[in-house]
């Protein structure tokens, strides 16, 4: 978009628009996050929530996968430009942060009557240092879910146990450091699909997933605050 302002950069986007209706499962009003893993992991906690009769993300909230932190502004924007209610919803990492104080100072500023907005997912479920969606789970569960989802490779390695990294970052990483060490090649998205997948599945509340569920409802009520 080289120099343009604001204005001409919504124009453009609009007008290029790459018709966002028919290209994009977009709805009046859109959830953005950064990857699919998010989309997948977000939509079965409200899922689950609903079964257990808790607060959940609204019915007519879209869930859209951006394809990184960058993206989300990027989309966002694009959104925006079509006349869209979003909100973004960032990682708390570095990556994370400053895509979503672009995003904030940037554009949102410049068009309060957007109704659109930025999250950034530590704040939301009131969690310090690095978060990331998989950080909503403790990291025994993960932990679990990784060495489940990467049985074949562990045995491939000979490798009984995934130890991950100790120190600061997110969980995540930590892990993939921690089978990267072992030899085994960390597959993020096998692991959120099986989450996914034992979400679906329950219907009850369990001691694994009590700091889950709880982390889960301020998030979706952080969201849906952003949307009234």
């Amino acid at each position: 978009f080289g120099a343009s302002g604001p204005d001409e950069k919504l124009t453009l986007q609009a007008a290029l628009g790459m018709k966002l209706n028919q290209h994009y499962l977009v709805a009046q009003r859109n959830l953005i996050v950064e990857g699919v893993d998010d989309a997948w992991i977000i939509t079965e906690l409200s899922n689950l929530l609903s079964r257990l009769g808790k607060q959940t993300l609204p019915d007519d909230v879209q869930i859209t996968a951006a394809g990184g932190a960058s993206e989300v502004v990027y989309m966002a924007t694009l959104m925006i430009g079509q006349g869209l209610e979003v909100v973004a919803l960032f990682d708390s990492d570095d990556a994370g942060r400053r895509e979503e104080n672009k995003l904030r100072t940037k554009w949102l500023l410049r068009y309060k009557d957007t109704k659109s907005s930025s999250v950034l997912l530590g704040d939301a479920i009131g969690t310090n240092g690095d978060v990331s969606i998989e950080d909503l789970f403790p990291e025994a569960y993960y932990l679990g879910k990784v060495e489940e989802s990467h049985k074949s490779k562990m045995e491939n390695a000979r490798v009984l146990k995934i130890e991950p990294r100790q120190g600061e970052g997110l969980m995540v990483n930590r892990i993939a450091d921690g089978c990267k060490n072992s030899g085994i090649q960390f597959n993020k998205g096998a692991v959120a699909n099986l989450i996914r997948k034992d979400l679906a599945r329950k219907t009850d509340a369990n001691a694994s997933l009590n700091y889950t569920i709880e982390k889960a409802e301020l998030l979706f009520q952080r969201i849906r605050s952003q949307f009234d």
